[in-house]
């Protein structure tokens, strides 16, 4: 009698088991009425290209903190590609639909964004690693020949240039001047100076001596 008691409650306690195991089943199912369930691979997200759809200068703003706003896909796939002649170590920007990057052939290119077309482009006098800074329609860039060059952004023509006494391999950076009527330019050289200039002259505002070169992008807080 014993053991025919324990085989009933054996039963009994399998049967709850499996009970609870399928009713869990049914409870986490997708509650989709009467469709199908059908495996679908995910769908990959696309880039929200309206969230941000510039990145004019070094590391994205004035601050340099490198961060930008959307989404991006799980894989990526080509578009277009762009030939230079030489070794491209400048970083490229993006402002109106153009893409801006310096190459070792000593110029500065801009890039149609959606063909990869080629639509100007300035040759300085040495290699261009700086990264371009584009700003109200300019693009400050230095070169590797001491100048740092300000240029049309849509035609690619000179507006000015100015003479530092070494290389300028970092990227430039802006601000405002005190009274917010103007663009001011910063960027370091070689030469141990970093110079402000005015970004529709090239007018030199002031400039302070390091104690060593200057390779990098200054940074201006908000």
């Amino acid at each position: 009698m014993f053991m025919k008691v324990n085989k009933k409650i054996s039963a009994v306690v399998v049967f709850a088991v499996l009970s609870l195991i399928l009713a869990a089943i049914i409870f986490n199912l997708p509650k989709t009425g009467n469709q199908q369930t059908k495996t679908t691979k995910p769908i990959q997200p696309q880039i929200d290209i309206q969230a941000q759809m510039n990145w004019p200068m070094f590391r994205g703003g004035q601050s340099l903190l490198g961060t930008a706003t959307g989404s991006m896909p799980d894989s990526l796939q080509l578009l277009w590609k762009f030939k230079t002649g030489g070794e491209i170590k400048s970083s490229p920007v993006v402002e109106d639909n153009l893409v801006f990057v310096g190459s070792a052939d000593a110029n500065v290119y801009a890039v149609d964004v959606e063909t990869g077309q080629e639509v100007w482009s300035f040759q300085t006098g040495d290699a261009v690693e700086a990264t371009p800074c584009v700003i109200e329609g300019g693009v400050y860039v230095g070169s590797s020949d001491n100048f740092l060059y300000a240029l049309d952004a849509n035609s690619g023509q000179l507006k000015f240039k100015h003479e530092t006494n070494g290389q300028i391999l970092g990227a430039a950076n802006w601000t405002r001047s005190p009274d917010g009527n103007s663009i001011w330019i910063l960027v370091g050289s070689y030469d141990n100076i970093l110079y402000c200039l005015d970004s529709t002259n090239g007018q030199l505002m002031w400039k302070y001596e390091t104690a060593n070169y200057i390779n990098g992008s200054p940074a201006v807080g908000k």
